[in-house]
């Protein structure tokens, strides 16, 4: 039986019809049963209304937001009169902005349906001197109905913060939920007959006294799918029956393919009937050999415009090979939205899935991203060890530490370890599927999904025929990590040194090879291209977790190495894998990997506070505790939600 994979997860490819697929996930993954059609909403909204702050003083936060008939789906904002500002979300619902000086500000915003209509209206904010409240929730937002984000309450922590409190002052109810952070709330939107708007508030006592802010959220009455799919796993986490997708746009309106795009890749209503042609919208490679920027972002669909302004330049100003225009050949389409977490390459669809949070450079742009963690961040923590990795350039982290207490920026470069890793991981999964030289093949009147050979990915080749197998047990424990399945006595018993002996003779440079084939794929294709293309070192370590260490979170390295990658057992898997992924690079990659020279990690202190195999490249105190506002390294990969 064929199921759609959000890789990577555990699950095979297309070996049936459609017919069969919808059926069994719709058991299978969102828990159904019936016909699987959900009511349609009734609109209550009969015009356009504008909602937000009309006083406020310099350097306060500012939101304001619509309500509209359902029908009116099309967005633009434009500022009319008021000291410039720089407005990130102009094609939402709402917009958000700091006050920079004193004055009168004046907007538009002209709310359009499919079919041209239109509806507009103006709102004023007077802006006075004064200075800025001492707490600040940013930012104002529009999400649909169901859907989940977070706000954020900025307070000055010199004033000494405490009794953080939230509030809805306005709206029908939504969901509360907090995590260890007393500043950050986690939303989720009610069900709605119309747009509703909510009032958020949040509040603190201070050494100057009390403080507290407002955000207006809209809520907008877009429909729960009907549609097996978008689910994540048998508990139906992330069902598109319970909740609504958020609204996305085509980033270049023109696009000959806008119309295409959302309706074939981030629909809560594909059925087998409507799932696309590849004529409809076929993969990148079918129209060129080599992408241009601009084809692809005739791709891609966003939820905020930055977003793809943010992608536009990488891929124009990082990506000085080509090769992530290449590997795009075998997509349709590029997804960046903040409903997205953790990002994932999606067989049914052909298109990638990004989580904006490896996009970002302003601390305006940080604000709008959902900080709701990964479902599977708890995964594993009750086992002894624990494996973690990072990208360094020299003795210095790759991705520098942005602060998000202290609202710091990012520097374009910052974003080549986060987003190039990503790239490389996920169109290795795309490519894998569709090798090169396999799109020509395609039937242009069928779905992509049905015609792709489970026996012909590079994946089935790599263990059919170059003699790849790794250690059954340690993929057994990789479940646990990966797929939360709980341990059994014997794993919970294995010790950080047992554990670190039989994953050093083994073959795979990660930890998350172990979690599928794919997956082994994608992680040697990764770290092969970030050392070739950006002279970047891996430190991989197996760690003693504080359930071996009497509760201390320091993770002192057990055993490690740096660019495990090149070990002789490794490195010709990863080199045959670059020749199939993409072979432009294969004569490059073969030389990268011939002139690795694999060496052991430091052992002893904590992970963090070294920076390479020298015991003497300690950065800060062995003594000091694991601190997560602190420079780090990534507890450990993810990429993808588990298949349906």
């Amino acid at each position: 039986m064929a199921h759609a994979r959000r890789r990577a997860g555990s699950s095979v490819r297309a070996a049936a019809a459609l017919g069969a697929l919808l059926w069994a996930l719709a058991l299978a993954a969102c828990g159904g049963g019936g016909d699987g059609k959900a009511p349609e909403p009734v609109d209550d909204i009969t015009g356009l209304t504008l909602h937000g702050d009309p006083q406020a003083v310099t350097g306060q936060a500012v939101g304001i937001v619509a309500t509209v008939p359902d029908a009116y789906t099309r967005f633009q904002w434009t500022q009319l009169a008021g000291p410039d500002v720089a407005l990130l979300t102009p094609r939402s619902a709402a917009i958000g902005f700091e006050a920079p000086e004193q004055g009168v500000y004046r907007f538009s915003l002209t709310a359009r349906t499919d079919g041209g209509a239109g509806l507009s209206d103006t709102f004023e904010i007077t802006v006075s001197d004064g200075a800025p409240p001492a707490g600040a929730l940013r930012r104002d937002r529009a999400l649909s109905a169901r859907g989940q984000t977070s706000l954020r309450f900025w307070v000055d922590g010199a004033l000494n913060p405490r009794n953080i409190r939230f509030r809805q002052i306005q709206g029908p109810a939504a969901d509360f939920a907090y995590g260890s952070d007393p500043r950050l709330l986690y939303l989720t939107a009610p069900t709605v007959p119309g747009d509703r708007v909510l009032v958020i508030e949040a509040s603190a006592d201070t050494d100057a006294g009390p403080v507290s802010d407002r955000a207006y959220l809209v809520v907008q009455n877009r429909a729960a799918g009907n549609s097996p799919y978008f689910c994540d796993g048998a508990n139906g986490r992330l069902c598109a029956t319970n909740r609504s997708l958020g609204a996305l746009h085509p980033y270049l309106a023109a696009s000959p393919y806008a119309n295409a795009l959302q309706q074939c890749v981030f629909s809560n209503r594909l059925t087998a009937a409507t799932l696309c042609s590849v004529a409809t919208l076929p993969p990148l490679g079918l129209d060129t050999d080599l992408p241009s920027v601009d084809q692809v972002m005739g791709r891609v669909l966003v939820s905020q415009d930055w977003m793809g302004r943010r992608f536009r330049d990488f891929l124009t100003e990082q990506d000085p090979h080509g090769d992530f225009r290449r590997l795009l050949r075998a997509t349709t389409a590029v997804v960046l939205s903040d409903d997205i977490r953790p990002s994932f390459y999606w067989s049914l669809t052909g298109a990638i899935y990004l989580d904006p949070d490896k996009l970002w450079l302003t601390a305006d742009e940080r604000d709008l991203i959902n900080e709701r963690p990964d479902a599977r961040g708890d995964f594993g923590t009750t086992m002894q060890f624990d494996v973690f990795v990072r990208y360094l350039r020299g003795t210095h982290l790759a991705t520098p530490t942005a602060n998000r207490l202290a609202r710091a920026s990012r520097e374009p470069d910052d974003l080549i370890a986060p987003l190039g890793a990503l790239l490389y991981h996920e169109l290795a999964h795309a490519n894998d599927d569709l090798p090169p030289g396999t799109l020509d093949q395609l039937d242009p009147l069928r779905p992509l999904y049905s015609q792709i050979d489970r026996d012909r990915t590079v994946s089935s080749e790599l263990y059919a025929t170059q003699g790849r197998d790794l250690d059954a047990d340690i993929t057994a424990l990789a479940q646990i990590f990966y797929a939360g399945l709980d341990p059994t006595d014997a794993q919970q018993a294995t010790t950080p040194e047992t554990f670190a002996d039989r994953f050093f003779n083994d073959e795979a440079n990660d930890f998350y090879n172990y979690s599928t084939r794919d997956e082994d794929v994608a992680m040697l294709f990764e770290e092969t291209m970030m050392g070739l293309r950006y002279q970047l070192d891996t430190d991989l370590a197996v760690v003693r977790a504080p359930a071996a260490n009497n509760g201390d979170t320091r993770y002192p390295v057990v055993q490690g190495q740096r660019n495990r990658v090149g070990d002789d057992a490794i490195a010709p898997f990863a080199d045959y894998l670059v020749s199939r992924l993409l072979p432009e690079a294969a004569a490059d990659a073969s030389a990268h990997l011939a002139a690795l020279d694999p060496e052991p990690l430091c052992t002893g202190l904590p992970f963090n506070d070294t920076r390479g195999p020298d015991c003497d490249d300690a950065v800060v105190s062995a003594a000091r505790s694991f601190n997560v506002d602190a420079e780090q390294a990534p507890r450990r990969r993810y990429y993808s939600p588990p298949a349906p």
